[in-house]
């Protein structure tokens, strides 16, 4: 987090060496920095964000690899809609919910079964949330859902099927 008299002036795709003190603020790791301790190494730089499963962020010790690191969800489906807070809830294949926040204000209006694809920054408050940063970070796709063997092994030469919600 920033602390100081004057913000860093930087951008999305900034590449930056930041120094000060690691410090946990309300269960989230923070670096205490400023403006002064800000060093800009390369400008233009993306990030491909990390693919977990929703269980990823289902408790502490599963979660915490995750705060502040650029996540995404594939093929999630809306499961819980928002709360009074805005936070909502995905699952995927692995069965286990995970919390959306809402750190960002999105056009995008949670509808329950709509499958997504998600992509956002890893965070805690009282829980670990995938936070989008803008519409773009949520992807309304079709409803594809495999049918097959438990545990997702099919043998060469076999038939498979799928459904498709359009």
């Amino acid at each position: 987090y920033y602390s100081g008299a004057s913000a860093p002036d930087v951008n999305v795709g900034d590449l930056l060496l930041v120094h000060g003190t690691v410090a946990e603020y309300g269960g989230v790791t923070e670096i205490a920095m400023s403006a002064d301790n800000t060093t800009i190494l390369q400008s233009g730089v993306t990030i491909d964000p990390t693919l977990i499963q929703t269980a990823d962020l289902s408790d502490a010790a599963a979660g915490e690899p995750y705060e502040s690191v650029l996540i995404q969800f594939s093929c999630a489906v809306v499961t819980e809609l928002p709360d009074q807070y805005g936070d909502w809830g995905v699952t995927d294949a692995s069965g286990e919910q995970a919390t959306v926040g809402d750190w960002a204000t999105c056009a995008y209006t949670p509808t329950l079964g709509d499958n997504l694809g998600l992509i956002g920054v890893g965070n805690y408050y009282n829980e670990y949330k995938l936070e989008p940063r803008s519409d773009a970070d949520i992807i309304v796709s079709l409803g594809v859902t495999a049918h097959g063997p438990e545990n997702g092994d099919v043998p060469l030469g076999s038939d498979v099927w799928a459904t498709f919600n359009m």
